[in-house]
């Protein structure tokens, strides 16, 4: 059970209500976006943390011209030579984990 920052915990669909336990709902949904666990990006074990109260589903990171439409989207004045630098950044930091 999830541990909520004012005391109450999270509970899975269909537990009884009980003082102090939040069930989720069966509609609910959660999107969260986590870094992998270790070097080089330090994020957390999602899974370990929420792996028993939510569904937990990978997405692997972008193709590499998706990753510069992406880009291109979030960055419209920046210069496609300086996109491209920064999608070898990330393709590198990929490779390090």
């Amino acid at each position: 059970r999830m541990l909520l920052a004012d005391g109450r915990r999270v509970a899975p669909v269909g537990s009884p209500p009980r003082p102090g336990v939040l069930p989720i709902s069966p509609g609910f949904r959660a999107l969260v976006l986590a870094n992998r666990p270790g070097f080089p990006f330090l994020g957390n074990d999602f899974f370990r943390e929420c792996g028993d109260v939510l569904s937990c589903h990978v997405v692997e990171a972008p193709s590499r011209s998706s990753e510069l439409a992406l880009l291109a989207a979030y960055g419209p004045d920046v210069p496609p030579p300086l996109l491209q630098k920064v999608a070898d950044l990330f393709a590198e930091l990929r490779s390090l984990a």
